[in-house]
């Protein structure tokens, strides 16, 4: 028999554990996890890590679900090459991580986190990395090459939702009303707003495949770097988090909503994730 897993859709409010005091996550109930800011997935394992108010959790369909490493207020996850994790957020009381973190970094798959760049300066909502360098955003589009240095960009938006081509040139942002695109890596903009209006969006680590979620839950896909948009499936709730990932099969979509997780491989319509109870 197996179970929809379920997500609360807020961050922790009254009578809600705080990161500091959630319980074993043998025990986790919806309530624990708040919001989730950020999605990775492991298309050979089928593990989902979800960046969370209370830290990084582990989704595994055939074993349940855990938290890995301490309890931190992840606002953006990333991949950074090599089995390594990149992050920002805010430490939890048992951390010595500086309040903001800047930009923090994983070699254990989050067991442990250690300080980058921008500590005590940057709380990173979105992050976006690209074979040679990293965009962020801080209330501010920021980029950086070395992950010590970095300097604005021109910034169209105060949505923090971004998205990065493999390459670096392509850079797409969202503020919920519509999609601006950059072909010149951030440093200008198209004049008008293009493509859907998307609360969450994905770039493919292959090719030139993104796709978003509106906040009324309609799946957008593009097969041109954002340039055009074909609407596909519609989800019963609001979406907060995405993933584009490249497979042998074409791609991977992952979907997190305050409902559960949703997938789709290929061309395959979005299926909820089931984990054992």
């Amino acid at each position: 028999m197996t179970a929809l897993l379920a997500l609360a859709g807020c961050s922790p409010g009254a009578g809600e554990p705080s990161a500091d005091t959630a319980p074993d996550p043998a025990g986790l109930t919806e309530a624990m996890f708040g919001h989730v800011h950020a999605v990775l997935t492991d298309p050979d394992s089928g593990q989902i890590q979800l960046a969370t108010h209370l830290g990084l959790f582990v989704v595994d369909p055939q074993e349940g679900i855990g938290r890995v490493g301490p309890a931190l207020d992840l606002m953006a996850l990333a991949e950074g090459g090599a089995g390594r994790l990149l992050a920002s957020g805010h430490p939890g009381l048992q951390s010595d991580l500086p309040d903001p973190a800047g930009l923090i970094e994983s070699h254990d798959g989050g067991r442990t986190w250690v300080p980058v760049s921008r500590g005590g300066r940057s709380d990173f909502h979105a992050l976006a990395p690209y074979d040679g360098g990293l965009y962020g955003w801080d209330g501010a589009l920021m980029h950086t090459t070395d992950e010590q240095q970095w300097s604005p960009r021109a910034d169209p938006s105060d949505g923090g939702v971004l998205t990065a081509s493999p390459d670096g040139t392509t850079v797409l942002v969202s503020d919920g009303e519509g999609l601006r695109r950059s072909t010149d890596g951030a440093l200008s903009w198209s004049g008008a707003q293009q493509g859907p209006p998307l609360q969450v969006i994905d770039w493919s680590d292959a090719g030139s495949d993104v796709a978003g979620v509106t906040p009324g839950g309609v799946l957008w896909s593009s097969a041109d770097g954002g340039q055009t948009w074909t609407a596909g499936d519609q989800l019963d709730a609001a979406p907060q988090a995405i993933e584009v990932r490249g497979t042998g099969t074409g791609r991977l979509v992952t979907v997190v909503t305050a409902e559960g997780i949703w997938q789709a491989t290929g061309a395959q319509p979005l299926a909820p994730v089931t984990i054992e109870p």
